[in-house]
């Protein structure tokens, strides 16, 4: 006989340890088998936004300007008002969220995640895995896209080595060997084979100086990691969870690193400004006194998961936190700032635009499920006129990218 499986109890069962409205809400959207009464609770502003119209759990919104006269890269939602604006919406569930479902085009969408995982993964932005690899300072994408050229791949692919022994002791012994590289000018290490040497060392990580006269620091481990070794860059790929835009956040501390800034993604930029500019009837908040400071792009795979947490890091709690999703489609829960609150569902879809500002900005939101197999047709290699992007699009088929960027001051 075959091993039982074991029991898991209902996601509101009281065996459940730290049970809230919002805890039993994501175990419920993390269940394997989805019930079909579920996912008709789900409010789909950019597929169906009809029945949530309808009991008013949706509000279409005007927005102050016609997106494609902002920027090209934006186009109108699949309804458009009588003036041709993209349609947005309020949830009167949840004051101070807006909707803007497929602000992206097609377009704008290719041009974001190649820039996400080609040139934001690399120095001077510092990801997840640069705590426990030596990334190359060309990026981890550059060797990525070198073993796919490999014509034996499984037997070419070169490692990428760990930066310690797997332990908090050997990470801060081991700091001062740390390699890193130039990456601006066009002055690189081939693979880091020409990489500098950090010159300080502290308990909080590695000082890195890089061209902009701003040093970069990477973070040491806070726990033991002995279980880690050597990597592959395909199979670093798949353990990209995050990487940092402008002032560089703490995971430990969740608070910024006010010096550690570099310069600011102008792609993103001009997008996150551009959404301010087209919601400032709606927040109040003038487009004029808009920075983007601080950016966080997250990596999921199919599988991951964000649990329930409140933005509380900036200062400016005035300013909107804007949020973009490429690739497949995920689920997102959004409350109150009290757990015992229950959650409403959303879908995002690729290209959806979601803004936080008034009482949403301090809601504690989750997203508990990536829907696989949800990555849009216009997004495959076959509809897009780039001989580059079908590496690209093999990474998206399977993963979700949110890049959500924030004013601190």
């Amino acid at each position: 006989m075959g091993k039982k499986k074991p029991f898991t109890p209902p996601p509101d069962s009281p065996a459940w340890p730290n049970q809230t409205a919002f805890r039993v809400a994501e175990r419920t959207w993390k269940r394997r088998d989805l019930p079909p009464e579920l996912l008709a609770s789900i409010i789909d502003p950019g597929g169906n936004p009809s029945p949530a119209v309808q009991a008013n759990r949706l509000v279409p919104i005007t927005l102050a300007y016609n997106p494609p006269t902002l920027s090209n890269l934006f186009g109108p939602s699949p309804e458009t008002d009588s003036n041709g604006r993209a349609t947005a919406y309020s949830a009167p569930e949840i004051p101070g969220l807006i909707l803007i479902p497929g602000l992206i085009t097609p377009e704008g969408q290719v041009q974001v995640v190649k820039a996400s995982l080609k040139d934001y993964t690399a120095l001077p932005n510092v990801t997840n895995l640069d705590t426990h690899w030596d990334i190359p300072s060309r990026g981890l994408w550059h060797m990525y896209e070198q073993s796919l050229h490999s014509e034996e791949r499984q037997k070419d692919e070169a490692l990428i080595p760990m930066r310690h022994d797997g332990t908090v002791e050997g990470a801060k012994s081991a700091a001062a060997a740390f390699r890193v590289g130039k990456v601006a000018n066009g002055s690189s290490d081939k693979d880091g084979e020409n990489a500098l040497k950090s010159k300080t060392t502290s308990t909080s990580g590695i000082e890195v100086p890089d061209t902009t006269s701003t040093q970069i620091i990477i973070d040491l481990p806070t726990t033991d990691t002995q279980n880690l070794k050597a990597i592959t860059a395909s199979e670093a790929l798949k353990r990209l969870r995050w990487t940092s835009l402008g002032f560089q956040y703490n995971w430990s501390t969740k608070e910024y690193h006010l010096d550690r800034r570099p310069p600011f993604p102008p792609l993103i930029d001009e997008l996150a400004t551009q959404v301010v500019k087209s919601v400032e009837n709606i927040t109040g908040y003038n487009a004029e006194r808009w920075i983007s400071e601080a950016g966080i792009i997250n990596f999921y795979q199919e599988r991951d998961a964000l649990m329930a947490h409140q933005d509380r890091s900036e200062i400016n709690t005035e300013a909107p936190l804007i949020s973009f999703s490429f690739g497949n489609s995920s689920v997102f829960l959004i409350g109150s700032e009290n757990r015992d609150d229950t959650p409403i569902p959303i879908l995002l879809r690729s290209g959806d635009v979601l803004v936080m500002h008034g009482n949403s900005r301090r809601a504690y939101h989750a997203l508990p499920r990536i829907l696989g197999g949800t990555c849009p047709d216009y997004l495959t290699p076959e509809s897009v006129n780039d001989a580059q992007w079908r590496a690209f699009y093999n990474y998206l088929k399977d993963a979700r990218i949110n890049v959500n960027v924030r004013q601190v001051y």
